[in-house]
């Protein structure tokens, strides 16, 4: 059921390795729309969509404005803009732009988390990566409000765990896994995803 679930990636510090890992891990026949923000300023963008295509199984694109954000493809938020996303028509909608930083951030990764709830529900798939802070727990709050799913990096495999720390500190994780075993999981929740 492609369009009713959604994967929604926050990372940070050391996240090009951590996404280059996740991604490769995904089937090639992966038909779920996949959404990231990684803490980075906007020139680093298109490099990045690049780097991610070398080892991603499915598509990466850089999201823009009014986008209909097909499955299948793994969406990046643009370096200082936030991503969020929005339904018409049964399509699903990129709405990317210069609002509000949260925690200082901008792409926040609270700002889709929150979105992705309000849209999907239970079927969200909420990822938090490797990173400093606290971006995305505010959001992961969201997401298990609204029925979906969250999965943290574990420690051991985390360059820094305070993000994924902060949502594990608050009860807000349904499993903590190291990074080479969180692709198989999303499969998993995916394939055994019933909506309520």
């Amino acid at each position: 059921m492609p369009n009713s679930q959604v994967v929604a990636i926050g990372v940070s510090t050391g996240g090009v390795d951590a996404l280059s890992s996740l991604l490769s891990s995904l089937p090639k026949d992966f038909a779920v729309t996949v959404l990231v923000v990684q803490h980075m300023p906007g020139q680093i963008s298109e490099e990045l969509v690049t780097r991610l295509n070398q080892f991603s199984s499915i598509p990466v694109e850089l999201a823009s404005h009014d986008t209909e954000l097909s499955p299948g493809t793994v969406w990046l938020a643009p370096g200082g803009l936030n991503l969020s996303v929005s339904k018409h028509s049964g399509a699903l909608i990129a709405c990317v732009e210069r609002s509000k930083a949260e925690n200082f951030l901008r792409p926040a990764i609270n700002v889709l988390f929150r979105s992705v709830a309000d849209i999907f529900r239970s079927g969200v798939i909420a990822v938090i990566l490797t990173g400093m802070g606290c971006d995305g727990a505010d959001g992961c709050e969201t997401v298990k409000r609204r029925g979906g799913r969250v999965i943290a990096q574990d420690q051991a495999s985390s360059k820094v765990w305070d993000m994924p720390g902060a949502v594990v500190g608050k009860g807000l994780a349904d499993v903590v896994l190291p990074l080479d075993l969180i692709g198989a999981e999303i499969v998993r929740l995916i394939s055994n995803y019933r909506p309520h």
